[in-house]
């Protein structure tokens, strides 16, 4: 002879729904969070290109000016809206040979408000390189 065991089912109705309601607002914000995080590393990738690509422009072409190499830049930096401010020097290294060195800044700001975080990021790039000497 089986024994069945009965259970009260009356008690458990909605639980799922319940406990759903209790943790959808928590799945919502980390899944906003990781495409906030994910948009930011994006960002310092673009930046970086854009630095290279200013840096590789200037050290390339001879005689360079701060404004050419600022709109080759940019163009790379196309996605960032508004696009990214650019900087250039020249100098020299410790060898004495001739460097340039391109630096971009942009403003980073996140899709959702985090508490006891700043809603906007500075995000800077610089790369060095070594000018041609033609």
């Amino acid at each position: 002879m089986r024994i069945r065991a009965v259970r009260n089912n009356r008690r458990r109705t909605g639980a799922a729904a319940m406990e759903l309601a209790l943790l959808l607002p928590t799945f919502v914000y980390m899944g906003a969070m990781g495409a906030d995080y994910s948009r930011l590393f994006y960002s310092l990738a673009i930046l970086n290109d854009s630095a290279r690509t200013g840096a590789m422009y200037s050290a390339t072409h001879a005689g360079a000016t701060a404004s050419a190499i600022q709109a080759v830049a940019q163009a790379d930096a196309a996605d960032l809206s508004p696009l990214p401010t650019v900087t250039s020097t020249t100098g020299t290294d410790a060898s004495g040979n001739a460097t340039v060195s391109v630096t971009v800044t942009w403003t980073f700001h996140t899709m959702t408000a985090n508490p006891g975080i700043s809603s906007s990021t500075v995000l800077s790039r610089t790369v060095v390189m070594l000018a041609n000497p033609s």
